[in-house]
């Protein structure tokens, strides 16, 4: 098991469905959802590399707040 630390956006109390099903509509169903065991949800891309264009989306909307998490917390 890799101890890599993951970028992720923690979705807020507000944030809707039809706000994440947006997001993986732009980005064409490659982007990755968890859900917490508190019921918060996570998003991230599912590709390796270059992720500024993901990034700075998810910067321009309010409604997520970045946070660096383990594997094994996601």
């Amino acid at each position: 098991m890799s101890n890599k630390k993951n970028r992720t956006w923690i979705a807020s109390e507000k944030t809707t469905v039809s706000e994440i099903q947006k997001i993986q509509e732009k980005f064409k169903n490659k982007v990755n959802v968890s859900l917490f065991h508190d019921g918060r949800v996570a998003v991230y891309p599912a590709w390796s590399g270059k992720r500024s264009a993901f990034d700075r989306f998810m910067k321009q909307n309010n409604s997520f707040t970045q946070a660096v998490l383990a594997p094994n917390e996601i």
